[in-house]
């Protein structure tokens, strides 16, 4: 392809030859942009001065499909919105959440309202910072450890929320979609919370089941939000109308956190920890170096447990979270879901024929007093005291 001129090399890339229509395959697109990302990069920057209008727009259009990224002018700005409302039209009917999730906050439409307004050059240039940023963070600890980000940015509070109704308003969003939209609605939700002008406005909404974009989880991540929020800034980062909603969510959330297996096991072992923000883990080797047992616990009432069991002779495992649908039991044994946190002794003792463990080698982590400790090793041994 390097001795085809500027214009033939981009002509070619938006000709019938690579770029599908609907429902065809993109294969080739694909692959032809992986092998060649580099030229198309910098070409695109000028080409405007290359391609005609009609082109320059059927460019746009590929760039959109491919979801790369380029630096656009203020002079072609209009011409890119002119491609993304054709490339709307012509994809419409097959695109899915990930197609759409960014162009939808960066130009302030999709497929449902592709005759919006939408937003100017320097709206867009705006907004394509702020979501660089949220996009550059991978988990609900992201957010938590930079709340001055958040802070920092609520002025983009009603746009925020705009977009989280305008999505609550479509299967399409509220559809298996917390993969991929999650972060970024929490990031939304993120700025408004931040907002003193529209905390409450928010709250009683998200409460009350209005925005439906969220799945129920995000009950419990917006309590860790405002937890940490209260935390870090004090009871006056939200407004005397918004405390209420706030003390709800978190009562919301305490319940269920009363309720959870772990609760339930550190309450009957007379463990000093707190309500929230706790994790303890045990982990007991096997003798002869033939693996070990692991036990994860937390506050948390979605991710409350994790058990682990590898044999390390025969490179296999068994593991259960209480939180997904992970599961594996390569060693065919008894599930531990049917036994539960507090039974994880007499879990170990059914292991006890077939698996040695080692007592001298067990580890905690979490637990701050001696005290403790030492009633989570009775309880551990518990069952195989009175053995020969």
């Amino acid at each position: 392809m390097q001795q085809l001129s500027d214009l033939q090399f981009l002509q070619y890339f938006i000709s019938d030859a690579l770029y599908p229509r609907c429902n065809q395959d993109d294969q080739p697109l694909k692959d032809f942009y992986s092998q060649h990302w580099q030229r198309f990069a910098e070409l695109s920057v000028k080409a405007d001065k290359i391609l005609n209008q009609e082109e320059l727009i059927q460019l746009y259009s590929v760039v959109l499909h491919l979801k790369c990224s380029i630096k656009l002018k203020a002079q072609n700005y209009s011409i890119f919105i002119e491609a993304y409302r054709q490339y709307l039209s012509d994809f419409g009917s097959v695109l899915n959440v990930y197609d759409v999730r960014e162009p939808l906050f960066l130009y302030g439409f999709d497929q449902f309202n592709p005759l919006a307004q939408g937003h100017s050059f320097e709206q867009y240039e705006k907004l394509r910072k702020l979501y660089t940023r949220i996009e550059s963070y991978t988990s609900i600890r992201g957010h938590l450890k930079k709340m001055d980000f958040f802070k920092q940015q609520q002025g983009f509070a009603e746009y925020a929320l705009q977009c989280l109704e305008h999505m609550s308003q479509y299967d399409f969003y509220c559809e298996d979609n917390q993969l991929v939209l999650g972060l970024k609605i929490r990031a939304m939700a993120l700025l408004a919370l931040f907002n003193p002008q529209y905390q409450a406005i928010f709250l009683e909404k998200f409460l009350h089941g209005d925005y439906a974009v969220f799945g129920p989880d995000n009950f419990r991540i917006l309590c860790l939000y405002c937890e940490k929020m209260l935390q870090q800034y004090g009871d006056d980062i939200f407004t005397a109308d918004a405390f209420p909603y706030v003390q709800q969510l978190i009562e919301l959330e305490n319940v269920k956190r009363r309720a959870s297996e772990t609760f339930i096991w550190k309450t009957k072992l007379g463990l000093d920890l707190p309500l929230k923000d706790w994790g303890v883990s045990i982990w007991i080797d096997l003798k002869h170096n033939h693996g070990y047992v692991f036990l994860e616990l937390q506050d948390d009432s979605a991710f409350n447990w994790h058990v682990k069991l590898f044999v390390s002779p025969l490179n296999q495992s068994y593991s259960q979270h209480h939180f997904s649908d992970s599961y594996q039991n390569e060693l065919e044994m008894p599930a531990f879901s049917e036994y539960g946190v507090f039974g994880f002794p007499e879990w170990l003792k059914t292991l006890k024929q077939d698996y040695q463990f080692d007592w001298e080698s067990v580890k905690i982590s979490g637990l701050k007093k001696r005290a403790d400790k030492q009633k989570l090793m009775q309880w551990l041994v518990s069952p195989f005291q009175h053995e020969n």
